[in-house]
């Protein structure tokens, strides 16, 4: 019983070393895509895009992995999102919009060498706040 107790407290303190940093990150993506949503009642959605996307792909806010000429896995700054990521839809008639923000995040696997990806989608939508 004491071994399982061990071997569970370091499954989750490995886990927490490998996929917790990630995890913190898509908070930071939520905060992100709701406060997109706030503005889409008074913006366009074209206009909202851009700036969704520097945020995402911000050297300073997080990294991921591509292969360089190579064939080495390196880490690179920011998400490396595209706008194919994001979908902003607005509909003026029934006064809502949807954010949304798909991507697939690669983690190392530390020691072993190995990456396993991780998807993300993250979503706000509903009906816009009375003016």
């Amino acid at each position: 019983m004491g071994l399982a107790i061990v071997l569970a407290f370091l499954g989750g303190f490995y886990w927490a070393i490998v996929m917790g940093p990630v995890h913190l990150e898509n908070l930071d993506i939520r905060e992100w895509v709701t406060g997109t949503f706030n503005e889409s009642a008074r913006v366009p959605a074209d206009a909202l895009i851009s700036p969704l996307l520097n945020k995402l792909n911000d050297v300073k806010f997080a990294s991921h992995y591509e292969t360089d000429e190579n064939g080495v896995k390196v880490k690179v700054g920011g998400l490396g999102l595209t706008e194919d990521n994001i979908t902003i839809e607005r509909n003026e008639e029934a006064q809502t919009s949807t954010v949304r923000v798909e991507y697939v995040r690669e983690v190392k696997m530390i020691p072993f060498e190995k990456y396993r990806q991780v998807k993300f989608v993250v979503q706000k939508s509903g009906a816009w706040a009375a003016p």
